[in-house]
């Protein structure tokens, strides 16, 4: 009898941890998705900046469309050096409303 209770809390302490050790695995894993994702979108975003006509800061790009949860904007910051032919854009990736993503880059006007 006291064996059969000693296996049973064995093999449950072993199951526990078994889940504990899965549970933590599944969340690194949606992590690590989520910011695959958002890179994605930034990349995106950032392409297709480059593809639409230049717009004298402040001003607001169109945004690629995004996955359900997600939301990209790109923005013109402001001129680098004073320079009217060079912008500083950023471009926000946000998940549930909150930042997961912010890339910057300069834009020549052609």
């Amino acid at each position: 009898m006291a064996e059969t209770v000693v296996a049973v809390l064995i093999f449950t302490l072993v199951g526990t941890a078994a889940l504990t050790g899965l549970s933590a695995t599944l969340n690194v894993g949606s992590k690590a998705e989520s910011q695959a994702a958002a890179e994605r979108l930034g990349r995106n975003q950032m392409e297709y900046l480059f593809s639409l006509d230049y717009r004298q800061p402040p001003a607001t790009y169109p945004a690629v469309s995004a996955p359900p949860g997600y939301a990209v904007s790109a923005v013109a910051e402001g001129l680098v050096l004073n320079d009217p032919n060079i912008e500083k854009v950023v471009v926000t990736v946000s998940r549930d409303g909150r930042a997961v993503l912010v890339l910057e880059t300069l834009r020549l006007m052609e």
